[in-house]
């Protein structure tokens, strides 16, 4: 399979060493199959699965206190900006998150 999942990007996440750039951020994907090994497309950073799911289960976590519709946004806003790429499947779920906040029936 192709990196970037077929350019979906699903699980890319920003490189902690390139990924400020001005020029544009670098994302982190598995470079193998068994994802022991994330690489930076742009820099070509390496680092190990665990550092990945350290951040991402940090990420699972706030996403899962946020609970206001402006917490939400607020969380959605720095996470796509610092941390995930656009695409990355955790910014769908809170996406999700926010239109059943926005939408649930008060009554």
């Amino acid at each position: 399979m192709v990196p970037s999942e077929l350019g979906t990007n699903l699980n890319a996440v920003r490189c902690p060493e390139c990924g400020k750039a001005n020029d544009g951020p670098g994302y982190l994907l598995p470079s193998d199959g068994a994802a022991s090994t994330w690489r930076c497309h742009s820099c070509h950073f390496t680092c190990g699965k665990s550092l990945v799911a350290a951040m991402l289960e940090k990420i699972e976590q706030r996403i899962a206190r946020a609970k206001h519709k402006e917490d939400i946004f607020t969380l959605l806003s720095e996470l796509e900006d610092n941390h995930l790429h656009r695409d990355h499947i955790l910014l769908f779920t809170l996406k999700e998150k926010l239109v059943f906040d926005c939408y649930q029936v008060k009554s």
